[in-house]
């Protein structure tokens, strides 16, 4: 599991439990997560669930991660298959932006609707824990193909 955290109320939890198609036989079709988030703002709380990732894009993230971490890289934006998720950089702000299947109006989405964003100070996050919580979650994941 991955925690974005500033302050005491404002996270994002982050964890794939799980393959959408765990008997696939196509590669590609057998390479999505089910990723359940958990948003707590201080204004807006939900929990979602979403088959959003690939497991080859969470070593993305991690790549990505690392470069930011490392003063590689200080403006981007990381965007994976899907657009149900995705992150920026920019100075020491990352944000997540959160849409469709994880995006707290879910149930009520209509074209109007824009992604959600969540920002934290990236100087307050730790690379080794967040490393850490994308290779447990490979683990657990390739240990239940």
């Amino acid at each position: 599991m991955l925690i974005f955290r500033n302050g005491s109320t404002k996270h994002l939890k982050f964890n794939a439990i799980g393959w959408e198609f765990p008997n696939a036989i196509s590669p590609d079709d057998k390479s999505w997560l089910i990723i359940k988030i958990e948003v707590d703002d201080g204004v807006k709380r939900w929990k979602a669930i979403d088959p959003c990732l690939r497991i080859d894009e969470l070593d993305s993230l991690l790549f990505w991660l690392k470069k930011i971490f490392d003063k590689q890289i200080f403006d981007d934006v990381l965007y994976f298959t899907e657009d149900a998720i995705s992150f920026q950089i920019s100075k020491d702000v990352l944000s997540i932006s959160l849409d469709y299947g994880l995006h707290y109006n879910y149930d009520n989405y209509t074209k109007n609707d824009k992604e959600y964003i969540i920002s934290f100070n990236f100087n307050e996050l730790n690379y080794k824990d967040l490393s850490l919580g994308i290779k447990k979650m490979q683990n657990k994941l390739r240990s239940n193909i």
